[in-house]
């Protein structure tokens, strides 16, 4: 993105480190910014962040979990993107009841090129 004045800035919150800095080195290779968080409440304690263009959230999180982070965030008036993560299939009733609300599931482990591509669209970047 050399000479670009827009940045695209991605939150992960995940309280796995390994997962985080490998998905944040991913992201980073084509261009996103990160910025990651260990769990839900130092996301919604976190001053001074940039735009997020997209937020990943681990579904299995110590304290209040992903899916209730996603929740209380689509719930506000203006928010980015939001993209729910597992290492374990998602069951209908997860999907069918935050389908409506905006949010987006994602398997781990998922396809790299693929989720550069997802990123790409929700955050309105060209390819």
């Amino acid at each position: 993105m050399l000479g670009s004045s827009r940045q695209y800035w991605v939150a992960v919150v995940d309280d796995d480190p390994g997962f985080a800095m490998s998905t944040a080195a991913l992201l980073n290779s084509d261009g996103f910014d990160t910025r990651l968080f260990d769990c839900a409440e130092s996301f919604i304690a976190a001053r001074d962040t940039p735009p997020f263009c997209c937020i990943m959230v681990d579904w299995v999180l110590p304290g209040m979990n992903g899916p209730t982070l996603c929740e209380r965030l689509a719930a506000q008036e203006s928010h980015p993107p939001l993209i729910l993560m597992s290492g374990t299939m998602f069951n209908e009733h997860d999907l069918e009841q935050r389908s409506p609300l905006g949010i987006e599931f994602l398997r781990k482990p998922f396809d790299p090129e693929g989720l550069l591509a997802q990123l790409s669209s929700l955050c309105g970047r060209s390819a």
